[in-house]
């Protein structure tokens, strides 16, 4: 074997070595982004009640605010 075919040979094996590892890395990435979708399947019906809860509280406390408001001013100004 000469020189060069050695070269040859280690390039090889190197090469080799990063494609499996690219191939490996995909791979993991895949099955992360699989695990992560399944979460999403599942998580999303829990954010959407606590964000309809909250718009629901937020338009109550509106409303009371508005009550209040209007109570207030109902002893202030000028009668007419």
């Amino acid at each position: 074997m000469t020189i060069s075919d050695e070269e040859d040979e280690i390039l090889a094996k190197f090469l080799e070595s990063e494609v499996l590892s690219e191939v490996s890395d995909q791979d993991q990435e895949e099955e992360e982004e699989t695990e992560e979708a399944k979460k999403e399947e599942i998580e999303p019906k829990g954010k959407r009640v606590r964000f309809q809860e909250t718009q629901e509280e937020e338009k109550e406390q509106n409303q009371k605010k508005k009550a209040n408001n209007n109570n207030n001013n109902k002893g202030i100004g000028p009668d007419i």
